[in-house]
């Protein structure tokens, strides 16, 4: 590959292997929304064999013009290969990392370089991630639990919430629409290359930390995903090479935002308003219910776990069962918990809807799953007490503890 001489401030890097549809959106999506005199696009072919090598040069040249080109690698390569070999062959200044199962919207670019213009010592910025089809947040960014693993930041929130608009301190955010300086990327290349399988994005994020870059999500930036929503980022717990990098911050930013730490029966944590707030909104509301400021009252207040059981089970009672539904499933996603999911599948049953079938199978097959791993339980409600003690928040542990108790007591019951 030859360099790539441009006068652009900014060259779009989008790997992609196989699944052209999404390519071919991704890149009619930019065509619409990117200024034309100031942004290349560079197609990083990671040797696919589906309609791509055929399809995509002629659209990179009809669609961009000069500005469009397309690289097709020899062999198979990673996602992060691609991309560093990219940058070590374009002239831009500025790199903006894309995946092809992301749409770009709006005004998407100004705030991140806004971001980068406001803040001296910012490493990347990151668009918000929505879901498909909806206002509502897949990631603003990257935390994590006390056991090591990630979680999407306020994910299922909708996207004009405070929680979302908040500037924030961050150490990691997703990857799937990323600004960063192209001579900083190609600084942490070792960083990268030596990364556990699956955890390039991190070891990026740690190379970026060490050098006191700080990361952020811009909110006013959005992309859309174009795939199916999946709970995992990664491949497993963070490996202990990168612990030191990102202690658990997902309680913090819980805390931060006035929100209580949660647990269910299956050890899986959530978070929710305090029950005090709980109980002023549901004392505020009159009888009989008013439907419509109720759905409003959660688009504001999201994390009220008592409305959205309120919300649904009025629904339900009034034969509303394809609203019931949906909102069935938003429960579901915020509170993890086995009898939502339940009422989920049964409601998409009764409806023939084959779609929330899989959805609420999904879930709930999952749900099972780790209710059957009891050691794994015991370890994450202890590792959660020792961390609400060690850092001055017994009070926070009550509820995990009363879990341990429980899943003692019936694990030498089962015995």
């Amino acid at each position: 590959m030859t360099l790539l001489k441009s006068m652009s401030t900014i060259t779009i890097i989008i790997p992609v292997h196989n699944a052209w549809e999404r390519t071919s959106r991704c890149l009619r999506a930019l065509a619409e929304t990117t200024p034309a005199e100031d942004v290349d696009v560079l197609v990083a072919d990671c040797h696919s064999n589906d309609l791509t090598p055929t399809r995509c040069p002629a659209m990179v040249t009809e669609i961009f013009g000069q500005r469009g080109s397309y690289h097709r690698f020899n062999s198979h390569v990673s996602k992060y290969e691609s991309i560093l070999h990219c940058a070590q062959h374009v002239s831009s200044p500025l790199l903006f990392l894309l995946d092809n199962n992301v749409v770009v919207s709006g005004s998407w670019l100004y705030p991140l370089i806004q971001a980068f213009n406001d803040d001296a010592g910012l490493g990347a910025a990151a668009s918000l991630h929505l879901l498909p089809g909806l206002d509502r947040v897949e990631s603003a960014g990257t935390v994590f639990h006390v056991d090591g693993y990630t979680a999407r930041l306020h994910c299922n929130v909708p996207a004009g919430h405070s929680f979302v608009q908040k500037t924030r301190r961050l150490t990691a955010v997703s990857d799937h629409a990323l600004l960063i300086p192209r001579n900083l990327f190609l600084e942490c290349r070792s960083h990268i290359h030596h990364a556990p399988p699956g955890f390039e994005d991190l070891s990026l994020y740690a190379a970026l930390k060490t050098r006191q870059r700080r990361v952020i999500c811009a909110p006013q930036s959005r992309v859309l995903s174009r795939s199916r929503f999946t709970d995992k980022q990664h491949p497993g717990p963070l490996p202990e090479s990168l612990r030191a990098f990102f202690p658990p911050d997902y309680i913090q930013h819980a805390l931060d935002d006035g929100l209580e730490v949660r647990v269910t029966q299956s050890v899986l944590v959530y978070l929710a308003l305090p029950e005090s707030t709980s109980r002023s909104l549901l004392d505020g509301f009159p009888s009989p219910i008013d439907v419509v400021k109720l759905a409003e009252c959660l688009e504001d207040e999201p994390y009220w776990e008592n409305g959205y059981e309120l919300l649904c089970g009025y629904l339900e009672k009034h034969g509303l069962l394809e609203e019931a539904m949906v909102w069935r499933y938003w429960q579901c996603r915020m509170y993890p918990h086995l009898h939502n999911a339940r009422l989920l599948l049964a409601l998409a049953r009764q409806r023939g809807d084959d779609d929330m079938i899989d959805r609420a199978s999904d879930l709930l097959a999952n749900l099972l799953d780790t209710r059957t791993d009891i050691d794994r339980r015991r370890t994450v409600l202890k590792q959660h007490i020792d961390y609400f003690i060690s850092h001055d928040h017994p009070e926070l542990s009550i509820p995990f503890v009363r879990r341990l108790e429980e899943l003692n007591k019936n694990t030498n019951s089962a015995c």
